[in-house]
């Protein structure tokens, strides 16, 4: 199946008549990854240039959402690093065992 064909068993909750409304864009893309989506496009895994482009934004918003998941699990482990070390839940390592 076409990744950007509609799925009969699948639809997304923005799928319903006129509520995914699409904005045109204009972009440059350097000649290699013009190549590559042409080729996605020619291999039938995509139905259109433009899907691979809303495939790639759905990427990276996702791509943008875990490392930004990752980054608040640090500042959380910091934290609690932080406040163990001001109760003295803190061993030196050179005292540990």
């Amino acid at each position: 199946m076409l990744r950007g064909a509609p799925d009969k068993r699948w639809k997304p909750a923005t799928a319903e008549k006129g509520s995914m409304a699409m904005k045109t864009r204009n972009v440059s893309v350097p000649e290699a990854l013009d190549a590559y989506v042409e080729k996605m496009v020619a291999s039938g895994e995509f139905s259109s240039y433009s899907e691979v482009v809303r495939e790639a934004i759905r990427l990276l918003k996702r791509t943008d959402a875990e490392r930004e998941q990752r980054r608040q699990s640090v500042i959380d482990r910091l934290g609690r690093g932080f406040e163990q070390a001001k109760t003295g839940l803190v061993v030196d390592r050179s005292e540990a065992g």
